[in-house]
């Protein structure tokens, strides 16, 4: 598997950053002649519960050399924020460009995404491109006939039926939820189904006996055989690529297991062996991206790592999955892009010194294909320009309320009720309470995030019953 060291980018390269996202009800996409950006193929990686100190550039006793080389040759943003500390939310995130509360996606299997979101999947098609899903969806059922995952098949679950074909995506490989790392269709230690199955289409599971393995080359295989389609069709390609590693249940390749110098039956030999596999299928997407040149790959992950004494780390940020502490919220994220653009990414290198989120994703993919839309109630802002405003990100779930703007950081336990001010700059382990010092400061954060928060809340009320 070559390194991404040979797959980098040439001196000075870069237009291209982002993928994803998508748009509000009845939003028109139309082409802007700009430039012919529309040929850019476009790939998102997410991984899912990796957290922001999971990389090998920040861990070495980690083994990630493609994803190091893709931080070193590429763009990190070192304050990249999921939109929740869980999965589904984040993910509705990153193909609406809106906050998930806005669609009544509180948390993993809540709700689903409802038909009146155009995603990025449908704005990209509609711009000529050929569309694929690959891996973990977690935004609805994807079948109501019979018993599947967390949800499908159940008939009070019936309403929450929202596959990948039905928001814009040609060609779909994925899973309703989690499945183990290896030999995903088995229960591990067991014989028996796990209980999950992929599936290409309406009424279409994929035979588990063909399943076998390690389950990020499994979805890679597929995602690249689609980038070879495109190849071959002259097509721009847009492909989500979300894997279910390193969640629960982690279950190791032998090969890599076996490498490593630590306790095969620990769970953070697991852990390394299974951000091994990882890794080797990031440099085998981008070996398969890298002949549809223009393109770009963007990586990021959906939350911060599981349980208080997991082996995932946040590299000493406060909290983790399911907090909107630093830890449960800020993921590792990195561009990687084939082309020659040294204005893009000097713009580009500008505004990863800032934060940036997952709802960005959606305003950055359309600036970079060349598509305007009217769409409002956007949460994210292009990457891609320099509007001189510092970045702002709200944060709702649960209890738990937050607003980050530039340096600084307010958070509440309690429904907003009291709060915390945190200067990320300094502190990023938020581990001083600047609220006596800074009273005027969290005043004017506390406002906005409350103005944001009715803003989202009028949203949700004018939803369809359906998609709450």
């Amino acid at each position: 598997m070559p390194s991404l060291d040979r797959l980098a980018p040439q001196p000075g390269s870069p237009w291209v950053l982002l993928l994803l996202a998508g748009l509000v009800a009845g939003a028109a996409f139309v082409p802007r002649g700009v430039r012919d950006s529309s040929r850019t193929s476009i790939v998102l990686v997410m991984t899912d519960d990796q957290g922001w100190g999971d990389v090998g550039l920040r861990d070495p006793t980690l083994r990630t050399p493609e994803l190091d080389a893709l931080f070193r040759e590429g763009v990190e943003i070192p304050r990249f924020y999921a939109a929740a500390p869980v999965c589904s939310p984040t993910r509705a995130s990153v193909l609406t460009g809106r906050h998930p509360a806005r669609m009544g996606i509180d948390g993993a299997n809540d709700g689903h995404l409802p038909p009146g979101e155009i995603c990025l999947a449908e704005a990209l098609r509609d711009a000529g491109y050929r569309t694929g899903f690959f891996g973990k969806w977690h935004l609805g059922t994807l079948t109501r006939d019979v018993r599947d995952s967390n949800r499908g098949g159940r008939p009070a679950q019936a309403a929450h039926y929202a596959p990948p074909w039905e928001h814009g995506f040609d060609v779909t490989f994925a899973t309703e939820a989690k499945v183990p790392t290896f030999d995903p269709m088995v229960r591990p230690g067991t014989e028996e189904p796990f209980g999950t199955r992929y599936w290409t289409g309406p009424g279409e599971a994929v035979d588990a006996s063909t399943l076998e393995g390690d389950d990020s080359r499994l979805i890679v295989e597929r995602a690249s055989r689609f980038l070879e389609e495109c190849e071959r069709l002259d097509r721009p390609a847009f492909a989500v690529v979300w894997l279910h590693a390193p969640h629960e249940p982690i279950v190791a390749s032998p090969g890599p297991l076996q490498r490593l110098d630590l306790d095969p039956d620990s769970a953070r030999a697991r852990y390394v062996a299974c951000l091994a596999d990882v890794d080797a299928q990031v440099g085998a997407l981008a070996e398969a991206l890298r002949p549809l040149d223009p393109a770009v790959l963007f990586f990021c992950s959906d939350n911060g790592p599981e349980h208080r004494d997991g082996p995932g780390s946040t590299a000493g940020l406060r909290g983790r999955k399911r907090d909107l502490f630093e830890g449960g919220i800020r993921v590792p994220a990195a561009v990687w892009w084939t082309m020659s653009d040294p204005a893009f990414e000097g713009v580009l290198r500008r505004r990863a010194r800032a934060p940036a989120g997952t709802v960005d994703l959606f305003p950055t993919a359309l600036d970079l294909a060349g598509v305007e839309t009217a769409a409002a109630n956007l949460d994210g802002r292009s990457l891609v320009t320099e509007d001189g405003l510092a970045a702002r990100y709200a944060f709702r779930s649960k209890r738990q309320r937050a607003y980050v703007h530039g340096d600084w950081k307010i958070h509440s336990a309690d429904a907003g009720e009291s709060w915390s001010l945190y200067d990320i700059g300094r502190d990023p382990g938020e581990g001083v309470d600047r609220r006596e010092e800074g009273s005027d400061r969290a005043s004017t954060l506390i406002e906005a995030f409350r103005a944001w928060e009715r803003g989202v809340l009028a949203d949700r009320a004018d939803a369809p019953a359906a998609s709450r």
